[in-house]
């Protein structure tokens, strides 16, 4: 939008209450636009998991507000507003345009199932804005149902569709075209068209939302309150640098390896806090591994939203969402390497990348501002099972992603059983699951004893088994099964994840962390994720916060005398 000068006469007068109004105003429209979404969507991965989010942008494509959904999609949504204003401009836009995209080299995506529907906002004839409103569909094509989010392509073509921004509606009107070329490439074609709808839906909410903000305030103001957003939220970051120690701190921290080869994949962290007039923060990724021929590598939009979550949670988690902090961060990624890939690289399960590099990046940070640092998380299992259906006689993928133990805090224990750093997913009910696919659950729990020890122990992980009620393909992409969630200050690491076959048969099959198997009927998949790591010396911890957890079943009395040196007496309250 136009910035306009402050000290230009007008009828109003800048006042904080009223930028504190009006930001929030924005922001309530984008919380508005998910809720909408929600409960809108046909697919259980976007109404039951909450695998969405959705933004506000400026007529140039900059961040205006992006609700607390999730935190993967900031990438793809930072991208795709930018990339409509490069390819075309105010007067080759019209009211009533929808975009589409998912593209993670040519259309602001990160991988591609995650699709993201963009509208431009008039209001009285001008370009004022764009709504956003991004989803994880179940398929958008490749090798096999569910690829776009699943692991094995070696390449991004294998991976499904993809889609740089098109316009699939003009003037109101949907392009039929267009469409059609979607839905011959991509499976279960009808249900995507009322995910579709139901985006179209949530954007358009978001239009009358935000004229309606443009009616209140006019263009003048608005536009003025909108530019003033950045700069304050800009300003509040640069100033919250100033707490952090200036100086350079680097972290390593490795993944498991990346499903193809066994040699670890390396992520290093240097970052430089820079004081003076113009407080900045500096990131160098130079040393990382090259990127790999698996589907693990970052897209440089994928890189930014784990900076982006990162630094907003560590230096200030009260400043608003929106690319006004951007401003005050430099990022050295080179290309090439796993941290920003080149095409075709596959880039379907980069969110494992992205939540090490998480981890990588709160442990530099760690050593300036230890009091703000987690110990090291559970990152991801995210799975997906697909096949035929003998049952309702059609063909299904089902998405799931488990959630595990987060990492101990300088105050508190870990969460447990939670989905950490830049996932946001909730909860997939078991009985929608089982109404919807071949699958059973046989078991669902906390893993005791999985929590790494610490004066603060880490969160514990979790455990889920299901039940094949027909053959079908198992995916998954996931980490520490060989190097456990870290401890910091004397925490200890926490335990190991793992993915067993048939685990109570006599030739149970242990799986890798990243694979893509055939599951047979009546086979039983047993997932455990991992725990996270422990906050200062395990000598530390309070003996009733352990035999709490001796009483809740979180821990055994034989690790608490192995871990914690804590034997039990008749006065412990164990009832």
């Amino acid at each position: 939008m136009q910035v306009l000068n402050p000290l230009q006469k007008s009828t109003w007068q800048f006042d904080p209450a009223t930028l504190e109004v009006f930001a929030n105003a924005v922001l309530s429209i984008s919380e508005e636009m998910g809720a909408l979404l929600i409960r809108t969507a046909y697919s259980p991965n976007i109404k039951e998991r909450r695998d969405c989010s959705c933004a506000l942008f400026d007529s140039n494509g900059k961040l205006i507000a992006q609700a607390d959904h999730n935190p993967i999609h900031l990438g793809a949504l930072i991208s795709i507003a930018k990339e409509i204003a490069q390819r075309y401009s105010a007067n080759d836009l019209n009211e009533g345009d929808v975009f589409l995209a998912n593209d993670a080299y040519h259309g602001g995506g990160t991988h591609l199932v995650d699709v993201t529907v963009a509208s431009p906002v008039f209001f009285e004839g001008k370009l004022v804005g764009f709504v956003a409103s991004m989803g994880h569909w179940p398929d958008v094509g490749g090798r096999i149902p569910g690829a776009g989010g699943a692991f094995g392509a070696n390449e991004i073509f294998q991976e499904g569709l993809r889609i740089p921004p098109v316009r699939i509606m003009e003037k109101g009107k949907l392009r039929n075209d267009v469409w059609e070329l979607l839905s011959l490439n991509i499976r279960f074609s009808d249900e995507r068209m009322f995910d579709f709808k139901a985006q179209i839906a949530c954007n358009n909410l978001g239009i009358a939302r935000l004229k309606e903000v443009f009616t209140k305030y006019g263009i003048e103001q608005a536009n003025f309150y909108t530019a003033r957003i950045l700069d304050y939220t800009e300003e509040k970051f640069r100033s919250a640098l100033l707490d952090i120690p200036a100086g350079t701190y680097s972290n390593v921290v490795y993944m498991d390896d990346d499903g193809i080869s066994d040699t670890p994949v390396k992520l290093s962290t240097k970052i430089t806090i820079k004081h003076g007039k113009r407080p900045s923060i500096l990131l160098d990724f130079s040393g990382s591994s090259p990127q790999r021929k698996s589907a693990i590598n970052l897209v440089y939009p994928a890189l930014l939203l784990t900076v982006y979550y990162v630094l907003k949670a560590m230096v200030d988690p009260t400043i608003w969402a929106n690319s006004g902090y951007h401003r005050a961060i430099e990022i050295i990624a080179p290309e090439g390497s796993i941290v920003n890939a080149k095409s075709p690289a596959p880039v379907s399960s980069r969110i494992t990348t992205c939540q090490a590099l998480s981890d990588g990046i709160i442990g530099a940070l760690a050593k300036a501002v230890p009091h703000k640092a987690i110990a090291g998380c559970h990152w991801v299992t995210s799975m997906s099972f697909s096949g035929y259906d003998p049952i309702r006689k059609k063909n299904f993928v089902y998405i799931e992603s488990l959630g595990g133990g987060n990492g101990a805090r300088s105050n508190k224990d870990g969460l447990d059983a939670v989905q950490t750093h830049t996932g946001n997913i909730a909860n997939f009910p078991i009985e929608v699951m089982e109404s919807e696919y071949p699958l059973q659950v046989l078991m669902y729990e906390i893993i005791d004893d999985s929590a790494g020890p610490g004066k603060y122990r880490g969160g514990l992980a979790e455990r889920k088994t299901y039940l094949a009620l027909t053959d079908m393909t198992y995916n998954c992409h996931s980490d520490h099964y060989k190097f456990p969630a870290n401890g910091i200050f004397g925490g200890k690491p926490g335990r190991l994840g793992k993915i067993t076959v048939n685990p109570d048969s006599k030739n149970p099959r242990h799986l890798p962390s990243k694979v893509s198997t055939s599951i047979k009927e009546r086979d039983i998949v047993r997932c455990e994720t991992a725990g996270g790591g422990g906050y200062g010396a395990p000598t530390r911890r309070k003996r009733n916060a352990i035999v709490d957890d001796i009483r809740n079943g979180f821990l055994s009395p034989q690790i608490a005398r192995k871990q914690y040196g804590v034997v039990l007496n008749s006065r412990d309250p164990l009832l």
